[in-house]
């Protein structure tokens, strides 16, 4: 992983944690940035490159946080990788985005998700991803 990956991941987390600053898991007491952290680390331990790795840190901001497509946007504008990889990370975060209301262009979308969640060199793992995003 380049140096310019890894610090699009820092941004992804920096942005994550702002966006869920305040929030709490369902038990009311685990604050909810536990969750899409856990979620980046095992993306990575499993092999995941830096694109599923920002999906991972991102999944949940769209959806559970006020004006969070907007972060999506402005996070993925940020950060320094080309534009197809940054359109990439915004269709799994969408695809991944339960209101299908603030769903956009899924349908146009040819790659399921878990293709590009998926380990490129390891690709017997990504039935392992799917349960730890939701």
């Amino acid at each position: 992983m380049t140096s310019v990956h890894q610090k699009s991941i820092k941004i992804a987390a920096d942005a994550a944690k702002q966006a869920h600053r305040g929030q709490f898991r369902k038990d009311g007491k685990t604050l909810f940035i536990v969750h899409p952290e856990r979620v980046a680390e095992r993306v990575k331990f499993f092999g995941g490159d830096h694109i599923g790795i920002i999906a991972a840190w991102l999944h949940d901001v769209m959806e559970d946080c006020d004006g969070g497509e907007n972060i999506v946007h402005e996070t993925l504008q940020g950060i320094e990788l080309p534009h197809q990889e940054r359109d990439e990370i915004f269709a799994i975060v969408s695809s991944l985005t339960k209101n299908s209301a603030k769903r956009k262009n899924q349908r146009d979308w040819p790659i399921p998700w878990k293709e590009l969640i998926r380990p490129r060199a390891r690709q017997s793992s990504s039935n392992c991803v799917t349960g730890w995003i939701t």
